[in-house]
């Protein structure tokens, strides 16, 4: 966040390649699941405004556990203490709580969650020294510019929530018998806070694989959805008669428009209303009446109301 903040929309994300991704607290999403975020459209911008619940799931890490966003029952055990939010148990190493003040003594040790995470030695040469504490190299600049502040002899569960993976055991709406959960991690304002999402390490294993088939068999519930794309396929093509039969990809209780163009730029209704009943449709948009070529595209022109 410290270094690719810059780069973030509003809603604390950016694009690499095709995949817009989030980094650190993503107040877009926890808006859309209902979240302690407002979001002000006139701005574009979201504001932290915590309403008292604990916060929904996110999403679920590599390792199987959810992860949740920054508000979670003070006790860990007991789901009428009061919602908080929970506090990171990292620290910038800025001489707090016993740490090394890296202003002062400079880049020239790493922090002992290296080695306890990663198994790395805390102890480096001169020639492996980070640079001094600067505007270019601000305090944060680099991962181990932080500390694990059970590290430094603060007490887990009363000075702070999180373990050195961020995550805590704990009961939530979803998992009233409790589970090991992770959270995100802010400032009181909705700032984002090291180490962000996940820490630098898996709590659990990540050892599951792609499933590339299903064997046993299923039911399928429901497909689709409100974001589904809808794709069109050309069925066939008669180019004697000149019938043109269209097929595409729908969202179950959608209603479309048929509409075709000569010159790409006048677009006309070749038929309207035309009702989704399953996951596919398939029309007959009749002959091209002579014209040399014709385009053909789908408009979603409503949706079907959702049960609850």
């Amino acid at each position: 966040y410290v270094n690719e903040g810059v780069t973030f929309d509003a809603a604390n994300a950016h694009q690499a390649g095709s995949q817009y991704h989030y980094h650190a607290n993503p107040p877009g999403l926890r808006h859309a699941l209902g979240d302690s975020v407002d979001y002000d459209g006139d701005t574009n911008s979201y504001i932290e405004n915590f309403f008292g619940s604990h916060s929904p799931i996110l999403g679920w890490v590599a390792d199987g556990l959810p992860i949740y966003g920054p508000y979670g029952y003070s006790d860990p055990l007991d789901s009428s203490s009061p919602v908080r939010r929970m506090i990171s148990g990292y620290q910038k190493r800025d001489g707090t709580n016993g740490s090394d003040n890296l202003n002062t003594v400079g880049r020239q040790s790493l922090p002992q969650w290296v080695d306890t995470l990663e198994g790395r030695t805390t102890g480096l040469n001169a020639s492996q020294y980070g640079p001094d504490v600067s505007a270019t190299y601000i305090l944060g600049h680099y991962l181990e510019d932080y500390a694990f502040k059970g590290d430094l002899g603060l007490t887990l569960g009363s000075d702070f929530d999180l373990n050195a993976f961020n995550a805590r055991y704990c009961v939530t709406p979803e998992f009233p018998d409790g589970t090991w959960a992770y959270f995100t991690c802010i400032e009181e304002d909705g700032t984002p806070a090291f180490p962000y999402n996940i820490s630098l390490a898996f709590y659990g294993d990540p050892v599951s694989g792609a499933v590339n088939s299903i064997n046993e068999s299923v039911t399928v519930l429901f497909q689709g959805g409100a974001n589904k794309e809808d794709t069109a396929r050309l069925e066939s093509f008669d180019g004697l008669s000149g019938e043109v039969t269209i097929s595409w990809d729908i969202v179950e209780g959608g209603s479309y428009r048929i509409e075709s163009t000569e010159d790409m730029e006048v677009w006309n209704a070749e038929e309207s209303f035309v009702a989704a009943t399953d996951s596919r449709a398939t029309h007959d948009v009749g002959p091209t009446e002579g014209a040399l070529s014709k385009f053909y595209r789908i408009v979603r022109e409503s949706l079907a109301g959702y049960d609850e």
